[in-house]
């Protein structure tokens, strides 16, 4: 199993089936071994990537407990042994922290059941972690985190098979809203996947009709796209992919007093680059560009100059499970093989 544990988490936590899920999985299956360790005298040595693990977990996640729709997402909560929503990733995260590390992540709740369980008691210290801006860069993470919540941008650079067309999408997560989030997968059986998992289904550029990376049947992606010239602080983020499909996408992020400025450079073939942007929040667009509403109240507004158009699409954040929400894609068009792009994002509290 330490072997196994090498083979699937890379050194920084990161899972190589890039998908929060399927990561949630088998850190149940570990959990489950430390409590078999009990009976059988054989230990997990490899430790260090578990922590890592729950660590990046940790530092992406809401303060509900969810965390972005990011990767494949059937459901595979093997063990529900919690009262807790379903994607609540507290129980697992605390209890398995707790198991390896001796201290627990989060005050005392409900997702302590899971502890119960699996471990012999649950009066542990609370390891204090702070939620903070950071970079996973082995694994393609990287993380703002502002009042009211985080921003997380994606850009892998693969050494294993991808699953969805997500390079440099970003979550937004602001007041417990996941207001710019993923489309998440709802059923490999199913055609809607193919549009779940392509690139227009995330909060990236889509270049007239070319894909991020190429698909053949449900599971098969080739041309694997390349990342270059990453850079992350708390405050910046820079980073190109580059497609073998003929174009690359820079994205920088800064974070703000009051929320953050994306700014996009694309360059190759093709007429016109959108910027989608998924929200399950009422679209109001205006002279300066479009607000983000949640119960009738503007959570946060965005500022660009390109063309904005508002489309009902869907995500599903439970398997087989599938909901309405609008697309904002904001058009913008290619001259002479370029094309910039500025989104400023203001918060209203």
């Amino acid at each position: 199993m330490d072997e196994e544990i090498k083979k699937q988490f890379l050194n920084d936590g990161g899972y190589t089936q890039y998908s929060f899920n399927y990561q949630r999985f088998t850190l149940q299956i570990i959990e489950c071994l430390y409590k078999i360790s009990e009976k059988t005298g054989l230990y997990i040595t490899e430790k260090d990537r578990i922590k890592n693990s729950v660590h990046l977990l940790y530092q992406a996640q809401d303060e509900n407990g969810d965390v972005p729709n990011y990767g494949s997402n059937d459901g595979a909560l093997i063990f529900p042994l919690t009262t807790c929503e379903y994607r609540d990733y507290r129980p697992v995260l605390n209890a398995l922290y707790a198991l390896s590390e001796g201290k627990r992540l989060y005050e005392y709740g409900d997702y302590d059941e899971e502890l119960l369980w699996f471990g012999n008691k649950i009066e542990y210290p609370n390891a204090n972690i702070i939620r903070k801006s950071c970079c996973f860069n082995e694994s393609g993470f990287y993380t703002f985190r502002h009042e009211g919540g985080f921003l997380m941008i994606c850009l892998q650079d693969y050494k294993s098979r991808p699953a969805h067309m997500d390079q440099l999408h970003i979550d937004l997560w602001h007041n417990g809203v996941n207001i710019m989030c993923d489309s998440g997968t709802y059923s490999y059986a199913s055609e809607i996947v193919y549009e779940l998992s392509s690139t227009v289904a995330h909060n990236t550029v889509k270049v007239s009709d070319v894909e991020q990376m190429n698909k053949n049947g449900t599971f098969l992606v080739t041309n694997w796209t390349r990342r270059k010239d990453v850079t992350h602080d708390y405050k910046n983020f820079s980073g190109t992919m580059i497609s073998k499909n003929g174009y690359k996408h820079k994205r920088d992020i800064k974070a703000t007093e009051h929320g953050y400025i994306v700014s996009d450079e694309v360059y190759g073939n093709g007429d016109y680059c959108h910027f989608n942007f998924h929200t399950p929040c009422k679209v109001n667009i205006d002279k300066f560009g479009f607000q983000l509403m949640d119960n009738n109240k503007i959570i946060c507004s965005i500022s660009t100059s390109g063309d904005i158009e508002v489309n009902k699409t869907h995500r599903s954040l439970y398997y087989l499970r599938i909901d309405e929400i609008n697309c904002v894609s904001v058009r913008y068009k290619m001259k002479n093989k370029k094309c910039n792009a500025d989104f400023s994002i203001i918060f209203h509290n």
